[in-house]
């Protein structure tokens, strides 16, 4: 389907054929498959970890981002399925990595991802991002109010959700794994000013 478009408006603007969710269903469809194979399958996960063949798709996705035009065919077409395996390679090999401080600083950046991604693309429509340094402001910038609105809206919001209508099902703590305790308690945290 992403073919047949991108032949019949060659020139169109690159997120007509980015945004819509029936042209990009393929790579919710990996994450899904992926996070599959490492419950069930993990033979399977371990080989997409440790083969070398994921290094090649990860270079091939770094050089797919890196030398084609966003609104090139190539791009449009065949480029997201190489990022997205690409991707996937690399999520593969580093999820059961031992966190070192940069790790852990990215993924308290991580749990505010949602919001980072609301945010972005109003961003995207008001600061021009063609050079590296405009880029790099543009993606900081796309991080502090995802980071900002999060504890703006959203944690507030969650928060009064959750006191108002309480879980019917309340599972007890003790139940959770201690990854998806401390989770909740890192992501809903709101922080003290010190």
């Amino acid at each position: 389907m992403r073919a047949v478009l991108s032949c019949k408006s060659p020139g169109g603007a690159g997120g007509s054929y980015f945004v819509p969710t029936h042209l990009r269903i393929d790579a919710l469809f990996f994450g899904v498959l992926l996070c599959y194979y490492r419950q069930f399958q993990p033979q399977i996960f371990q080989w997409i970890a440790r083969s070398n063949a994921g290094y090649f798709t990860i270079l091939a996705g770094v050089c797919v981002v890196l030398m084609t035009p966003y609104t090139s065919l190539f791009q449009r077409t065949v480029g997201f399925t190489v990022t997205l395996l690409a991707s996937g390679c690399l999520l593969a090999r580093v999820i059961d990595l031992r966190p070192n401080a940069l790790v852990r600083q990215l993924a308290r950046v991580g749990a505010y991802s949602y919001s980072i991604y609301l945010w972005h693309m109003p961003l995207s429509n008001i600061l021009p991002h063609t050079g590296l340094i405009s880029f790099l402001v543009y993606v900081g910038l796309s991080v502090a109010v995802g980071i900002g609105m999060a504890r703006l809206i959203e944690i507030p919001g969650l928060m009064l959700r959750d006191r108002w209508f309480p879980s019917i099902s309340a599972v007890p703590q003790e139940s959770l794994s201690p990854s998806l305790c401390s989770y909740r308690a890192s992501r809903f945290a709101i922080p003290s000013s010190a």
